[in-house]
């Protein structure tokens, strides 16, 4: 995917916009172009531009550019103005997306499945990391911890991250090929309840023993559809070797497909 280098006086901070564990994200001007901009460590920095200069892909935010003076580093990216699924989502709590929740599952989902063909694990995927376009258009981005997929042996993110990480990787440090599977199960809870995952648990080092040693998860909720309610069992299956692949996840749409339709008759 083409990128530019961009000397820094061409790129002038407006506000910032999100803190996170891998950088500080700006809404920014390049050349009077609005992008944003992510300030990070230049290892870092180097290494997620290494990643996002593979991957072209409609569902994933795009690499416009870098800023690398020694002294400063900048992934520079196109703007979302309709900042993260989870800003969109605590916006609407208690609210049914109705067919949206289709549409954002399917476009939450292809990103993974791209990835997984290019031979990456993203390993932090969340609502967060999902950016809304001004056309509704989901793309994943925050590239910082992902790896490639022989790597099995891997170090838990941030604390935030917890809710949407799996048990292997909790409780044995492995990587699976099926990790973001179980994340992606996370997310599409959150896009059907609008609830943060495990919001109000006890500390860091409960919540882990509840999910490893309790196999707890999120409740799925009495008006959740059985197809629905069945994808997400199958991906938080606690042996990753039994949760389905994204392509099977994606075939797993009859069911949604007809609550589409439902959803869509009944005015949501």
């Amino acid at each position: 995917m083409a990128y530019v280098t961009i000397p820094r006086d061409k790129l002038k901070l407006v506000k910032r916009v999100a803190q996170g564990s891998f950088g500080t994200v700006y809404k920014a001007l390049w050349d009077a172009h609005e992008v944003a901009a992510k300030r990070i460590e230049i290892e870092d920095g180097r290494r997620e531009v290494s990643f996002l200069s593979k991957l072209d892909h409609p569902n994933i935010v795009k690499l416009l550019g870098y800023v690398d003076d020694d002294l400063d580093f900048y992934i520079v990216l196109q703007l979302c103005e309709g900042g993260s699924l989870r800003q969109y989502l605590n916006a609407h709590r208690g609210a049914h997306l109705g067919p949206r929740f289709y549409d954002w599952s399917k476009q939450a989902g292809r990103p993974i499945a791209f990835l997984k063909r290019m031979g990456v694990v993203h390993k932090d995927i969340k609502t967060p990391n999902y950016l809304i376009t001004n056309g509704n258009i989901l793309k994943l981005c925050d590239f910082g911890s992902a790896k490639e997929l022989d790597v099995t042996i891997s170090m838990a993110t941030e604390t935030a991250s917890y809710p949407w990480m799996a048990p292997e990787l909790l409780r044995d440090n492995i990587l699976s090929p099926t990790y973001d599977i179980y994340a992606y199960g996370v997310v599409v809870w959150e896009l059907w309840t609008t609830d943060i995952p495990f919001e109000g648990s006890d500390s860091p080092a409960i919540l882990i023993w509840r999910i490893c040693n309790d196999n707890e998860r999120p409740p799925i909720p009495p008006n959740c559809p059985k197809a629905i309610a069945d994808l997400l069992r199958h991906c938080w299956f606690t042996d990753w070797k039994k949760r389905p692949t994204m392509e099977q996840v994606m075939s797993m749409d009859i069911g949604l497909k007809m609550e589409r339709k439902k959803m869509t008759i009944t005015g949501y």
